[in-house]
């Protein structure tokens, strides 16, 4: 292991560590951050021989094409394409321990936002499994759409929430919707929950069903980190 490669790990880790905590807490990442790793690209020329070109630009191209139809569609954040595409470019060769050939090869990117995906999906399944049963009466991809992405929480709980978004736009006719948009304000929907209790028209112990904004560079952090053990089997 040339020094290169291993500084070529441990900065990627430290700054998906150090945006991964952002996300965590803010679900914003300034733009700064980026530019504070950028310098690491330069590892890129010493590892030069090691991986393929033509693979490694296609890895880059298609990760931040992926990515950015996602963000279009309001699946993640702008935060999240240049963390998958700073991934991709940082990692031009990686040699995990078992299937190394595509992340060797300069496919490293598309690993992890294939593990990223996979793990955000499992989340959702494991929320399926344990909602699916109090979404009975709905429409059957209503009910799936909602058990997936959503729970239930008392109107009291979402009020001293962060991240949260309601599903239930209006408590008092149950009035259901099964997505949001990355544009919203979280406190703007606390606040109008709260004005809501305050005029008598929702109880404190009042069930709502609620989304949270996924935290994408954290699950992109463990992504990155299985990567390093596990490539993708071929």
């Amino acid at each position: 292991m040339d020094w290169a490669y291993l500084v070529q790990l441990l900065g990627t880790t430290v700054m998906l560590t150090h945006v991964a905590i952002s996300d965590l807490r803010k679900r914003e990442v300034n733009d700064l951050v980026w530019l504070i790793y950028s310098p690491l690209l330069i590892l890129v020329y010493f590892e030069r021989g090691s991986f393929s070109p033509l693979i490694y630009a296609y890895t880059i191209a298609a990760t931040s094409l992926t990515t950015f139809a996602m963000y279009k569609f309001g699946l993640m954040g702008g935060a999240d394409v240049i963390g998958a595409a700073m991934v991709s470019a940082l990692n031009p060769s990686v040699s995990p321990l078992f299937f190394p050939l595509l992340s060797r090869a300069g496919m490293d990117g598309l690993v992890v936002l294939l593990y990223t995906s996979l793990m955000i999906a499992l989340t959702g399944l494991w929320n399926l499994f344990r909602n699916l049963r109090y979404t009975s009466g709905l429409p059957f991809m209503k009910r799936l759409s909602l058990a997936f992405s959503g729970r239930r929480v008392t109107v009291s709980q979402f009020i001293n929430s962060k991240f949260l978004f309601p599903l239930t736009e209006d408590p008092v006719s149950q009035e259901l919707r099964t997505t949001f948009s990355i544009e919203e304000d979280d406190s703007q929907w606390r606040e109008k929950f709260r004005r809501m209790l305050a005029e008598g028209k929702v109880r404190e112990d009042t069930m709502i069903w609620v989304t949270w904004g996924v935290p994408v560079l954290t699950f992109m952090l463990f992504a990155y980190l299985l990567s390093l053990l596990i490539g993708l089997p071929v």
